[in-house]
């Protein structure tokens, strides 16, 4: 059974952060993307699902890709997301799937600037906790 990891929301100033979130970059320049990657490395916390070469690889055949006329909904996103093990993960969309927050990149680089480490990590093990739960009445359930 798919373990299903719950949305987190993180204390940034005066708002939250909402992960899981995405940003459209299709626009965006190779500096502007680079700064968006540093925020979500730096600020939170957030690791590359499959390290960061790998993924530049899958956005820039993403960017290719989106240069056909194409609905207005597709990208590529940044994708910033709760890990099952929870960690921060940082991936790649090309278009949005539904149940992320979708952030400009002047949005996402206010919020992460506001956001402490403490309360990722107060927030992360909330979201820990609450999947722990969740696999515990699934148990239970099954063997009810």
């Amino acid at each position: 059974m798919a373990i299903e990891v719950p949305n987190i929301r993180i204390p940034a100033g005066d708002d939250l952060l909402r992960i899981p979130l995405c940003v459209n970059i299709n626009k965006l320049e190779g500096a502007e993307r680079d700064q968006l990657f540093n925020a979500a490395t730096k600020q939170l916390g957030a690791q590359y699902f499959r390290g960061k070469s790998v993924f530049l690889e899958v956005v820039k055949d993403q960017t290719k890709a989106a240069e056909i006329p194409r609905n207005f909904q597709y990208g590529p996103y940044l994708l910033i997301f709760l890990r099952p093990k929870g960690e921060i993960g940082i991936s790649s969309r090309d278009k949005l799937m539904g149940g992320e927050t979708v952030y400009s990149p002047e949005q996402f680089l206010a919020l992460a600037a506001q956001v402490k480490i403490e309360d990722i990590a107060e927030h992360l093990s909330m979201a820990m906790a609450e999947i722990a739960r969740r696999e515990s009445q699934d148990a239970n359930s099954l063997t009810a």
